[in-house]
């Protein structure tokens, strides 16, 4: 959801998501470098953070995210979809391997 948000707030000002499973919602809006979230759970919650600060923030999500599913599935360490997921460059033993279907 954050990489989505911050794509999308590269090109607009405005935008909201709903997750799937609690039909949560989430609005940022962004005002030069100033990016406001507004959630829907718990009700009323708003921060503001820096353009930065949530660019950052969805770097570090996404680094967390296969750091626990690394660790749950060691296999998948050099999984080139989830390296490349991340920013990662995708080791010697996994582009010798040619595309990988993520099983995740």
């Amino acid at each position: 959801m954050l990489e989505y948000a911050v794509r999308e707030l590269m090109d607009h000002d405005s935008l909201s998501t709903e997750t799937s499973l609690t039909q949560h919602q989430h609005s940022f809006r962004r005002e030069a470098e100033i990016v406001t979230l507004t959630t829907t759970w718990p009700v009323g919650g708003v921060a503001q953070l820096t353009w930065s600060e949530l660019r950052e923030l969805t770097e570090e999500a996404k680094a967390e995210a296969v750091r626990l599913i690394t660790t749950a599935h060691p296999e998948l360490r050099d999984n080139t979809w989830l390296r490349r997921t991340v920013g990662q460059p995708p080791t010697d033993a996994s582009s010798s391997r040619g595309p990988t279907t993520p099983g995740i």
